[in-house]
């Protein structure tokens, strides 16, 4: 929830919440992994392009709360230990857009010396898990394209325009490759904060999630929706548990029509209240989500052989 850390305001300040606090900031973010392929093997078969599409917001925000807590004249490393510029050179260059000058990139070259690296992208390829490029963000979000595929992209994921590009000096970024220096794979862009970031330049880092859609509004969701079990159910469970039958009445519930997995709840209240709450006030409720309740107590037995 790094995207999330309160803002620090200096005491006896006033109006001073963008103005940030802190020297140096690192910001090493969730990424692919895929930088780590010489000693995590398991990425070679694990990777998808979707890695960085699922991921490119959550890193933008993250590094946009670290801009945002950084005072003026301080400096933040943004850094993933992945190749893909969609969640390194795209999320530098929608930072650049975002902040509107307020923040830099640092010139490191004359750091390190000894350090061998190549320098940042200036353009890329945007592509989903076929291999499929597309162009522009427009060309995502065409009717041939899945629903749910479309919601993965972003217009930060492209590269800047040429106009643009004049302002980003996108290759004073450092990329560093295994082959180079026998190391892993790993990005590096260094900000300095000129001045203080405009009030909504963070808003969308600090902005909390859209509420959960219900069953009814998002059918994808309707697996998360305890249920009590039929009575056939309930009965295989009596039996097989030894438990008498009228003493389950109104506590077994489960998620799926076959109920492989059933779980006991107080009562019949609670357990449709998981959706959205139950026994939460109601001024909460709505920003709440339970993902899980009730104590599982029977498990279908693969192969039919009951509980």
């Amino acid at each position: 929830k790094a995207q999330k850390l309160p803002q620090v305001v200096r005491g006896g300040s006033e109006g001073g919440a963008h103005d940030g606090l802190f020297d140096r900031v690192l910001c090493d973010v969730p990424c692919s992994g895929d930088g780590t392929l010489r000693k995590d093997f398991k990425v070679w078969d694990k990777w998808t392009p979707l890695f960085g599409l699922r991921i490119h917001r959550l890193q933008e925000q993250i590094a946009m709360r670290g801009l945002s807590l950084l005072r003026v004249g301080g400096v933040m490393a943004y850094s993933t230990c992945s190749f893909n510029p969609i969640e390194d050179e795209a999320v530098v260059a929608s930072l650049l857009r975002r902040t509107r000058g307020a923040v830099e990139l640092v010139d490191a070259s004359a750091m390190l010396p000894d350090l061998k690296r190549g320098p940042g992208f200036t353009a890329w390829k945007v592509i989903d898990e076929a291999l499929r490029e597309f162009a522009t963000f427009e060309d995502s979000q065409k009717s041939s394209v899945p629903k749910r595929r479309r919601a993965l992209f972003l217009p930060s994921m492209w590269p800047p325009t040429k106009k643009e590009l004049k302002k980003m000096p996108l290759e004073r970024c450092l990329r560093l490759y295994p082959h180079l220096q026998d190391t892993g794979g790993f990005f590096v862009a260094l900000f300095r904060k000129v001045r203080p970031l405009e009030s909504r330049a963070d808003e969308h880092a600090r902005a909390p999630p859209p509420p959960a859609p219900s069953a009814e509004t998002n059918p994808l969701r309707a697996h998360l929706e305890y249920r009590e079990v039929s009575a056939e159910v309930r009965a295989a469970v009596s039996a097989d548990l030894g438990i008498e039958d009228t003493a389950l009445q109104g506590h077994l519930f489960s998620r799926s029509a076959e109920a492989c997995t059933v779980s006991w709840f107080a009562s019949s209240t609670v357990a449709r209240g998981t959706a959205p709450s139950a026994g939460i006030a109601d001024n909460v409720s709505g920003r709440l989500r339970a993902v899980w309740g009730g104590a599982t107590i029977a498990r279908r037995v693969r192969g039919g052989g009951g509980y």
